[in-house]
């Protein structure tokens, strides 16, 4: 699953330019509790990646998160996207698109 090769740090490069940050946010609009749970652990896991982050943060997932999370209230879904918003403020030079999404107040 995309869950799964977003752990693999030899995976990100083909992950972010294959469009998996994109269908991860897709499939996160969809009606089911098991999708969510790995999607919220895919955006954790992508978020740690320094190229993949890059990409979240240009294909607007942190809105995709945001919006999760007022959604959710099960502390995995919590932690962890909360741990993916950490990580994308980490990322240099991606700061004003990132206070933008409003991650940041």
């Amino acid at each position: 699953s995309l869950c799964n090769w977003s752990r693999n740090p030899a995976n990100a490069s083909r992950l972010a330019t294959e469009g998996t940050v994109r269908a991860i946010m897709q499939l996160s609009l969809e009606p089911s509790d098991k999708i969510h749970f790995y999607c919220v652990a895919a955006f954790r896991y992508m978020s740690e990646q320094p190229e993949l982050a890059i990409s979240m943060i240009d294909e607007g997932a942190i809105a995709t998160i945001s919006e999760l999370c007022s959604s959710k209230t099960d502390e995995f879904t919590v932690t962890n996207l909360a741990i993916a918003l950490v990580n994308l403020t980490r990322i240099n030079g991606k700061e004003g698109q990132v206070v933008g999404e409003a991650a940041i107040d």
